[in-house]
């Protein structure tokens, strides 16, 4: 039983009148002022409720130590850490976050493509990033999925539940500044994943509402083997490979569309036929399935990406990538799925053109190539193009230029 010691309590009860400056949590996404955060003492368990700065003292009677943990009060079980899931990490509660999801639906190969992204970002050189975990079930997770994907397994699908959250800080070396006393800062962000399961994010899991709700951005994987255009052309041993043994059925991908806009509009509170103005990336993900298309011939979407020049984003290749994939969907029916993104994603003329647009499509291949057997991943990793979808959110966040 741990102890509890109420430390200024007519400050707290002022910082609950006016909430301070707010937090959210990366945990259980709830919002509330730091000053309500909780600080745990390692050394006698003692529990502090201090709305001021830190280091913050214990002041239990023969302890004199330091209350160096900190908890959300939200998601706290009995009144101390879950085996310390919950802690907060102090460059979370002391930096902005990039506030975006990541949203799919199940057979999507998500967990594939975060896993491989995240590698991806962390040696990307073209811009000077500085990448790292936050908490040790960040770091163990990432390092488990990479090393079953180096032994030639791909990363068990995420089971639906309660996941838990992937707390990352990034810092861009190229954007460093002097501050007022001559010392040198580097922007610095938090940005947290959830690699909810298919099924968490079209039930309503009330975290994922949460975490949705607070994002100012997503990317929304979806699988090209599911479209029904595409089906009839794939070779049915590499879609069986890619699938895990599991030939799937095909989806209409205008529902597929549908049901996460309606999600969207739902958590945010938004009136039917809103138009969502925030940033979306529409990925599609085992582009390796799908790269030998005709309509892919002569396109610029089939070689490394080269969306960095000089330290910035080079937007007209982004601009090209959407033209290609859109071209592609076009040519195999899919224009339905096309109208579904522009009802809610984009301002159009009278003449039905784009007049402004919020989203734009991404291939990419996690592997590089299809898996030679079920559950497998490709002999040789080459990723193709996993960098885009981020580097484009990144630089619609100004995080890049």
């Amino acid at each position: 039983m741990k102890n509890i010691c109420l430390v200024g309590q007519q400050g707290l009860k002022e910082g609950c009148r006016k909430i301070m400056a707010k937090f959210t949590c990366p945990h259980c996404y709830e919002m509330y002022g730091k000053n309500l955060i909780k600080y745990c003492c390692p050394d006698c368990n003692t529990i502090v409720l201090a709305p001021s700065k830190e280091p913050i003292k214990c002041i239990s009677s023969g302890c004199g130590g330091v209350a160096t943990i900190r908890l959300c009060p939200m998601c706290m079980v009995d009144n101390g850490m879950r085996n310390g899931i919950n802690e907060i990490p102090r460059i979370a509660l002391e930096t902005p976050n990039l506030s975006f999801s990541i949203v799919g639906v199940s057979t999507s190969g998500k967990t594939n493509y975060i896993t491989i992204m995240l590698d991806e970002l962390m040696k990307f050189s073209d811009i000077r990033l500085a990448m790292g975990d936050q908490t040790n079930e960040t770091r163990d997770h990432q390092k488990y999925n990479i090393q079953e994907i180096k032994h030639g397994r791909a990363p068990a699908g995420t089971v639906s539940g309660n996941p838990i959250p992937q707390i990352w800080y990034i810092k861009n070396l190229m954007k460093k500044r002097k501050g007022l006393f001559g010392d040198q800062t580097v922007p610095t962000y938090t940005f947290t994943i959830y690699d909810g399961a298919g099924e968490d994010h079209m039930t309503m899991d009330p975290t994922m509402v949460r975490y949705i709700k607070s994002s100012e951005a997503f990317i929304i994987v979806l699988d090209p083997l599911v479209l029904e255009g595409v089906r009839s052309f794939v070779d049915p041993q590499v879609m069986k490979n890619s699938l895990k043994g599991d030939q799937g059925v095909s989806e209409n991908s205008t529902e597929v569309v549908e049901r996460l806009v309606n999600m969207l509009t739902n958590i945010k509170g938004l009136k039917i036929g809103t138009m969502l103005k925030m940033p979306v990336a529409v990925v599609l993900t085992k582009f390796d399935t799908v790269i030998n298309h005709p309509a892919f011939a002569n396109t610029k979407v089939k070689h490394p990406s080269l969306s960095i020049e000089n330290g910035k984003v080079r937007t007209e290749e982004f601009e090209q990538i959407h033209n290609e994939i859109e071209n592609w969907l076009k040519n195999i029916g899919e224009q339905r799925f096309i109208n579904a993104l522009d009802s809610s994603f984009a301002k159009l003329d009278r003449k039905g053109n784009h007049s402004q647009r919020h989203y734009n499509f991404f291939a990419v291949s996690s592997y590089g190539e299809p898996p030679q057997e079920e559950g497998a991943v490709a002999k040789k990793i080459t990723p193709h193009r996993v960098l885009d979808p981020i580097l484009w959110l990144f630089a619609k966040n100004k995080f890049i230029d």
